[in-house]
């Protein structure tokens, strides 16, 4: 039987040998302890001449060596755990810390595998605080793991540990981040030397090799963060290559995620993650309707047994039979994106996130129209509906199906860029007029629009005929752009109301169009001497033109006087128009 320094003397030549064998390190460790809880240093140089020179110092890392007979073949483990005393992690903690090696070896002092532990300031501390929790008073049990027989396996670790330590100081080791503050961390670093790839990276910040530093606001230097020993660290790479099926590409890019768990994820937009080890996939609504409608079709075309390609490679990806709701909701995001390109919505800005069951009964609702689930209710070819969607009104044109199919054409009633509305002469079928499509939507609809799309309103305005046939038409569609300012308080239908009244008087100026431009500069606060002369220059005798002058300049005597006289079936109707409005607050002023 090995006596216990004999066992300590196998451990430490163990470890000796390892570092010898690389050409830049130099072990100065001893065969029996002579410091307090640890057992020597050994140095890295930058270069090697003819001997280790000080000019080419790199770093010091102390070390403490233990061996142990293994019983158990626990060294046959990628992992192994070990006790420490709660003294040694004192001090560990007040100077610099130790890389703790634990050498295990069979009863003949044989078959020996090393196992390291860095035990830097703040991992010590840790160590250390743990310990107090579970009220342990002589040691705790710290985690090791295998050290690969090569000498650039114990130089990566060696000087791993050096370039963490060189960062801390026993206040910094006090302060470290807790992983219940990680929402508070503006910035996670580790430097990770000699990784071949993300994936051997994260394994050793995982393992505890490298340590894990991060920023908060307000401190400019970085702070470890305690090691989360159980805890999975992924990796997000943006890989620059197409995924497609059958020659059609869905995605141009997308982020392939590796974690500690050997899981390899590809991740091709916000909704969707395709997890190769595990042939599953997630997916979430996060994204616009467009993005979503992408990721159905791609996912539909998976699930029915599609190549899967990436770049020129194809991949395996073993498919289920598709559970019955995510196929429901695949195709209603196929059937909404066809509705709602149909009638011309946005997609890319069509938010599907956080929607309520409203609104979903909303959006069924449309998708449903279109596919004529309601035909039986529609009494003409060409009917109108303004749909309700989140307390906002979307004007629909509905193209009645005529071939059997079901499935409608629905349009958008007022943004509509694939037919103009045209009307005709009453006793003229010839002739044709184009009108504006906002002239089939009344003050509340355009003052509660789902979007306000104004530069199609002013080209709308601008390929309208107006002649001398159109203008007391127009006259009046002025007047309701005037009536939706009153409802919403939005100049812009102000500013329209005006465009269109120039449009009107560039063909015939009437002094009654001009009492209109002079109410919207009096909404406007555009109000005075010279357009007070303007409405007294006005020679209108008639009566309602005479009301339209006292409101407007602000003599409510005489417009009590004026509205008094009016017919009640010409009271009634002036109470639709926006003159009556003017004439309320001058009441009330």
């Amino acid at each position: 039987m090995f006596t216990n320094s004999k066992i300590e003397q196998n451990a430490i030549e163990e470890v000796k040998a390892l570092a010898n064998k690389h050409h830049l390190l130099d072990p100065a460790i001893n065969d029996h302890d002579k410091y307090m809880a640890y057992d020597g240093s050994i140095y890295g140089f930058t270069k090697v001449k003819s001997d280790f020179r000080k000019a080419d110092w790199d770093f010091q890392v102390p070390v403490q060596i233990k061996g142990h007979i293994d019983k158990k073949v626990e060294r046959r483990a990628t992992r192994i755990s070990q006790a420490v005393e709660l003294t040694d992690l004192n001090i560990y903690y007040r100077e610099h810390g130790v890389l703790y090696f634990v050498v295990l070896m069979d009863e003949n002092g044989e078959d020996r595998e090393v196992f390291y532990a860095p035990l830097g300031q703040s991992k010590a501390k840790e160590y250390y605080d743990e310990a107090a929790k579970k009220k342990r008073k002589a040691s705790i049990n710290v985690v090791f793991f295998k050290l690969p027989k090569t000498p650039d396996a114990i130089y990566r670790v060696l000087q791993q540990f050096a370039n963490d330590s060189a960062k801390l100081t026993r206040q910094i080791a006090d302060d470290r981040i807790h992983l219940k503050d990680l929402p508070n961390v503006v910035e996670m670093v580790a430097t990770v030397f000699q990784a071949k790839n993300e994936v051997e990276a994260l394994m050793r910040i995982a393992e505890g090799e490298a340590c894990l530093f991060g920023k908060i606001d307000g401190n400019p230097y970085d702070i470890p963060i305690e090691f989360a020993k159980d805890g999975v660290f992924s990796a997000l790479k943006s890989v620059n290559k197409t995924i497609s099926i059958d020659d059609i590409v869905y995605y141009y890019k997308y982020n392939a995620q590796i974690a500690t768990g050997q899981e390899f994820c590809i991740i091709p937009s916000a909704n969707l993650e395709l997890s190769l080890t595990h042939s599953k996939l997630s997916f979430r609504l996060n994204s616009d309707l467009q993005t979503l409608y992408n990721d159905a079709r791609f996912i539909l075309r998976l699930f029915e047994g599609a190549v899967v390609s990436i770049a020129s490679q194809t991949i395996s990806y073993e498919k289920e039979v598709i559970p019955d709701n995510l196929n429901t909701k695949l195709h209603f995001i196929v059937d909404l994106y066809e509705t709602l390109e149909m009638i011309e919505i946005d997609t890319a800005s069509f938010m599907m996130n956080g929607l309520s069951e409203e609104d979903v009964n909303d959006l069924t609702f449309i998708v449903n129209l279109r596919l004529g689930k309601y035909n039986n209710q529609l009494s003409a070819d060409v009917s109108r509906y303004n749909w309700s969607y989140r307390g906002k009104l979307v004007p629909i044109s509905i193209m009645r199906d005529k071939e059997g199919h079901d499935e409608n054409e629905l349009l958008n009633g007022l943004y509509t860029r694939k037919y103009q509305y045209v009307t005709t002469l009453k006793g003229d079928e010839s002739t044709r007029f184009i009108i504006p499509l906002f002239v089939c939507c009344d003050a509340k609809i355009l003052s509660n629009l789902y979007l306000n799309d104004y530069d199609s309103l002013y080209n709308q305005i601008d390929r309208a005929s107006i002649n001398e046939h159109t203008i007391e038409a127009f006259n009046m569609e002025a007047i309701k752009l005037i009536s939706v300012f009153d409802i919403n308080g939005n100049e812009e239908f102000l500013r329209l109301a005006d465009y269109l009244l120039q449009k009107i008087e560039s063909v015939q100026s009437q002094e009654f169009f001009i009492m209109n431009r002079l109410q919207i500069k009096k909404r406007l606060g555009a109000w005075g001497k010279t357009e007070i002369d303007i409405i007294e220059s006005i020679t209108l005798e008639d009566v309602e033109s005479q009301f339209g002058k006292s409101v407007l300049l602000g003599d409510k005597e005489s417009a009590d006087k004026q509205f008094a006289l009016m017919s009640p079936e010409m009271q009634e109707q002036y109470r639709t128009y926006p003159i009556y409005k003017l004439y309320q607050e001058l009441q009330s002023a």
